[in-house]
């Protein structure tokens, strides 16, 4: 009995895809990889290594972006009850 392939042909770039049965197939550099869970964890580990770390204005602008998407989500779960409509929070162009 065959096991279908996880991949529908071999990219050429590395992708991961949960498999049925639940493992994780990793294609990377011409070979098929199957782990589980903590094998991808330990993956992105090594990965994440081998990346540049964020520069601290990089981590201010996503952390101002991440909260703009919060307060945005709140004002429009406010009923405005007859009031103007709520205003978007938007991030100031820089001058």
């Amino acid at each position: 009995m065959s096991t279908p392939a996880p991949f529908a042909n071999r990219p050429s770039k590395p992708q991961v895809t949960r498999l049925p049965d639940g493992r994780i197939g990793i294609f990377i550099g011409g070979a098929y990889e199957f782990t589980d869970d903590a094998g991808l964890r330990s993956l992105c580990d090594q990965a994440a290594e081998l990346l540049p770390a964020p520069t601290a204005r990089e981590d201010y602008e996503q952390a101002e972006r991440d909260f703009l998407a919060v307060l945005n989500r709140e004002l429009e779960s406010v009923d405005a009850g007859g009031c103007a409509p709520p205003v978007i929070a938007m991030r100031q162009a820089d001058a």
